[in-house]
């Protein structure tokens, strides 16, 4: 059956403009370049140009510099708008080690996410050349850690040594003073990685390899560490006879600190290591390409380290495997002064099981550099499908070579087939966007150094939109490092911009360049919600997001015609805090709340025109990306309206909610209305005050033994409660009331179930209980806490045990959650985890006279 929302959607998508079908293209000119590599590979012409300011700021205050190392786009994102012509998409940018002109920083690696935005136009000529048509919009940062969760870092790698985590090769790892920038600190030691790879898995998070290990790195998608591919001891690089993660590039707080000798013996050369990282197009083939060749294959010379080593690894399992490995010749050139110079690659993208894309280049050519002339910068084509496959110890051991150190090929390997394809340097096809190879050092100069590709489908079979991007180095006069508290400027007095570039192509009949999905779309922003709901053909007029949640991202949208909706989207973490895990099968319990409860709960057609309780109306789950469309409850909480809503009446709705909650409890004590809310997730979160009850009384003066006997005492039958289904976060600001100007026409939702579990009913009436004593307290006493109670117990008696239970949730409510959410003074709050403290105290002691004569007296008043 098709839900609703499907169908309004449908509807509206008959009127929309959004679309995955694309413009015919109106050029008829001769492609630019063709080329057979057992496969006719056509590049048809420049199709657009854009740049990043170099010295836009991210969300942490740095230069939003260098992410041209390596990039990615959700290909479920790429969606053409036909009306306006454009395309747009989610892209993954990843930058290197940071600004390191001058000597490396403790610049935490991150990825960062933009909304890219590209405007064909077949038009542009030379004489009427196009205005940028790619442009980038800043959505988010994820920050990289190693697996203990301290940020990872760009500084230099010791010499000697490596960091140690179970599970884990040995890493690369950098000790440094102060605060790793030159100023003051305890100093410390943090994971060494200069990004320079970047893939998108399927489970969200993220591929980096770098070029310190080399190593290829696992991160979630919160930036944790979760896992690392150390290569072959060939590649590793070894001084002094042990393998010697540093590159050479001492921080710029030391630039005397030098590792001795400067190079490699063997292994991978210093600054030349996995700089190309590629997938297919299922996400289980992972493929890494050497930048040039390892020191006793001939890398020790710029004009002998041709042949450098392609590996592939099967990722389709939890612990990767090593399938093979293929010897790629590198392009050579002959520079300004005559001499003979090899290519080194920077990036490498899939197209099938044996053709790849390589981005292969001259150095110190391009804006900013000695020369603004580029010889050699091209996107070429190999083929490894005749390639001896060298995995063995003969060539990946300590010393295992595939050629000599004057890079001679060993005579019997026959490498991949290499062919010329995309030259950057064409300047009738650079003059037709303004931009040019040679001539002024000016902005529309190139950069020297292209380091990205992306490939997207375009209009017709067989033809996609290949994007590359530029590393500028971070080189601005206007950086900021450090959070944004250090200023800085680039002693070469230049700026570089972030500039992309795109080609269009036709490959192969057959390939598979679609690369790098993770299982679905992930919105963070409303930016990328609105490219979600755009890939799902769902247009929106307006959308907005709502604060107030901690855990997940949440918005209100609006559809043409002006109906509204809620959208909650999970991540496998907490929102304001990625290192707190979060597992999103949360997601799915709330669906299920939302699914079968309201059946559960029918009621009399006189109860439910009196109470008009209601949970959120289901309209759409989309299980793959977590994501779950609901109706809308209205615009104010019940928490909000008793502080700003002198007319709203506290006395009825405080007891209508409490006889709602007390009919949930009493109608799923049946077991069979319970079945699949065993939420483990819930119970675990809900037991979180529990676990940190004694620290708060310690951090308050008070004796922390209380706290730890109640957890001891309490906490633990959380895991086995099993009475009833409980909402597992009921309180004020999680009932929302419609806005509905008369209160006879008004109805309350009750929203947020992801928390749901079985459980004992006394928790969800402590919390609720606690929170509306606090609402009485420091906001006017209009009765909320006697209301709810009074609800409550009308219809669903309660037993001492019971009732203690309540109470205990009650005492470590309020002994807890005021420390971590402020509701008043300091002096206040150490007033109120006194209140919560006594509570406990008192049932501890049995003191029922106490807790009768409390304000929660009312759950005691028929003890004997």
């Amino acid at each position: 059956m098709i839900s609703a929302f499907m169908r309004v959607a449908a509807t509206a998508f008959a009127f929309s403009s959004l679309s995955l079908a694309a413009p015919t293209s109106t050029s008829s000119a001769a492609p630019a370049f063709q080329t057979d590599c057992n496969g006719q590979f056509t590049y048809k012409e420049l199709a657009g140009y854009g740049f990043l300011p170099g010295d836009a700021r991210d969300k942490f205050g740095d230069t939003n510099g260098g992410i041209g190392s390596s990039a990615a786009i959700d290909k479920r994102s790429w969606v053409f708008d036909k009306i306006l012509g454009r395309y747009t998409g989610l892209l993954y940018a990843l930058p290197d080690r940071g600004w390191n002109t001058e000597g490396t920083i403790n610049y935490v690696p991150r990825v960062q996410k933009f909304l890219i935005t590209f405007t064909p136009k077949p038009n542009a000529t030379v004489a009427n050349p196009a205005s940028p048509n790619i442009q980038l919009t800043y959505l988010d940062t994820i920050l990289l850690r190693g697996p203990d969760g301290t940020p990872a870092t760009g500084l230099n790698a010791d010499a000697t040594g490596a960091a140690k985590y179970p599970g884990f090769p040995d890493l690369p790892v950098a000790t440094y003073t102060g605060d790793g920038f030159g100023g003051t600190g305890n100093g410390g030691k943090a994971i060494s990685i200069d990004a320079e790879g970047l893939v998108l898995s399927n489970d969200g998070g993220f591929w980096i390899s770098d070029e310190y290990g080399p190593y290829i790195y696992r991160f979630n998608a919160a930036g944790l560490m979760i896992g690392a591919i150390r290569p072959p001891d060939a590649i590793l690089p070894v001084r002094n006879g042990t393998v010697s993660f540093s590159a050479n590039s001492p921080p710029r707080y030391d630039p005397n600190k030098k590792t001795t000798p400067a190079n490699p013996t063997t292994g991978r050369q210093n600054n030349q290591g996995f700089e190309g990282l590629t997938v297919d197009e299922d996400g289980k083939n992972l493929y890494v390409l050497l930048q040039s060749a390892t020191q006793e294959d001939g890398g020790d010379a710029a004009a002998t380290r041709r042949n450098t080593r392609f590996l592939q690894y099967d990722i389709s399992k939890l612990t990767p495997s090593y399938v093979s490995e293929y010897v790629v010749q590198l392009p050579t050139f002959t520079n300004a002064a005559g001499a003979t110079r090899v290519a080194a690659q920077s990036e490498v993208h899939y197209i099938s099981d044996t053709h790849f894309l390589i981005l292969a280049r001259d150095s110190g050519a391009g804006h900013g550099a000695a020369s603004s002339t580029s010889i050699y910068r091209h996107i070429d084509v190999f083929d490894i499908s005749k390639a001896t496959n060298v995995k063995g110890l003969s060539h990946d051991s300590f010393n295992g070579s595939i050629a000599s150190r004057a890079g001679v090929l060993n005579a019997d390997i026959t490498p991949a087939r290499y062919c010329s394809f995309i030259d950057f340097n064409i300047n009738s096809q650079l003059n037709r966007f303004g931009v040019h190879n040679g001539g002024a050092q000016d902005a529309g100069l190139l950069n020297e150094k292209w380091e990205g590709m992306v490939l997207l489908p375009a209009e017709a079979a067989d033809e996609y939109y290949l994007f590359t991007l530029s590393d500028d180095d971070f080189i601005t006069q206007n950086g900021y490092i450090n959070s944004g508290k250090l200023h800085y400027k680039d002693a070469s007095g230049y700026n570089l911009d972030n500039q992309v570039l795109v080609f269009k192509v036709s490959l192969p009949k057959g390939s598979k360049p679609l690369v790098g999905t993770p299982t679905a779309m992930a919105p963070t922003s409303d930016l990328e919600l609105r490219q979600y709901l755009n890939s799902k053909g769902i247009p929106c007029s307006e959308v907005e997001v709502l604060t107030g949640g901690t855990a997940n991202y949440v918005w209100r949208i609006r559809t043409l015609l002006g109906r509204s909706s809620i959208v909650k989207h999970a991540e496998p973490y907490v929102k304001v805090n990625r290192i707190f895990p979060f597992p999103v099968v949360r997601m799915d319990f709330e669906v299920k709340a939302l699914s079968e409860l309201p059946g559960v709960l029918e009621r009399s057609e006189e109860d439910m025109n009196k109470d008009r309780i209601v949970l959120p109306a289901l309209i759409h789950y989309d299980a793959e990306a977590h994501v779950i469309t609901m109706g809308d409850g209205g615009s104010r909480t019940l928490k909000s309206a008793y502080i700003k809503d002198s007319a709203l009446d506290i006395a009825s709705t405080g007891k209508k909610i409490g006889d709602w909650l007390a009919h949930l409890h009493s109608c799923t004590e049946i077991s069979s209305r319970r079945t699949g809310f065993d939420n483990t997730v819930g119970k675990s979160v809900y037991r979180y005050c529990y676990q940190n009850l004694a620290s708060a009384f310690e951090a308050n003066d008070l004796d922390k033994s209380l706290g730890e006997r109640v957890n001891e005492k309490y906490g633990g039958l959380l895991e086995v409660d099993d009475v009833c289904v409980c909402h597992g976060d009921f309180w004020p600001g999680n009932i929302i009331l419609s806005d509905h100007v008369e209160a006879k026409d008004r109805v309350l939702t009750v929203a947020d179930w992801e928390m749901v579990r079985n459980g004992e009913g006394a928790t969800d009436v402590g919390q609720f209980a606690a929170e509306a004593w606090l609402l009485d307290r420091f906001h006017g006493g209009r009765g909320l806490l006697n209301a709810f109670l009074k609800g409550y117990l009308d219809r669903r008696k309660l037993e001492r045990e019971s009732a203690v239970r309540v109470a205990i949730q009650i005492g470590t409510h309020l002994g807890f959650w005021p420390t971590r959410v402020e509701w008043g003074s300091e002096e206040e709050t150490k007033e109120i985890v006194g209140c919560g403290y006594r509570i406990l105290e008192a049932i501890e002691d049995e003191d029922w006279d106490y807790l009768r004569d409390s304000d929660f007296g009312r759950l005691f008043e028929t003890d004997d």
